[in-house]
């Protein structure tokens, strides 16, 4: 069993497993003091950052898997040579951040549905896609050879 607290948006900001009080008695004393919490015993508690609070403030908040962010397309290696290209549908707007050796080396706000990479640089790239809650985030691992 596992107590959950999370903030008016459904996000959870902590998961408590263990506790020298019962977690039903401290789940009680919570919801009395208006912290919003949520007795679960389905879910492990290193998946927790993949569930969000679906209806945090109604009747019956239920944990729930946060939803795929819904980006389509092919992932594969690609030529660095400026002409070969991914490109990604976004069925929402996203921020991409490119990192390359480790570092942000772009980033962009993607909301006319299409996200297109390619690169004149031989290496190992690491697209992290994100949107608003509660979408999981993303990333893509890209090489681009010679």
């Amino acid at each position: 069993m596992m107590l959950i607290v999370y903030d008016k948006t459904g996000y959870i900001n902590q998961c408590i497993v263990q506790s020298e009080v019962a977690l039903g008695d401290l789940h009680k004393r919570y919801r009395k003091e208006g912290i919003p919490s949520l007795l679960i015993d389905d879910i492990d508690a290193p998946e927790i950052v993949n569930y969000y609070v679906k209806d945090p403030l109604g009747p019956f908040p239920q944990a729930l898997k946060k939803p795929a962010l819904p980006v389509y397309g092919e992932v594969r290696n690609i030529k660095a040579d400026g002409i070969d290209e991914l490109v990604f549908d976004c069925e929402i707007p996203i921020t991409a951040t490119i990192y390359f050796d480790e570092k942000a080396i772009h980033e962009e706000m993607v909301e006319d549905g299409k996200l297109e990479f390619s690169t004149t640089f031989p290496g190992t790239y690491k697209i992290f896609l994100a949107a608003e809650f509660p979408y999981q985030t993303l990333i893509l691992t890209i090489e681009a050879t010679q």
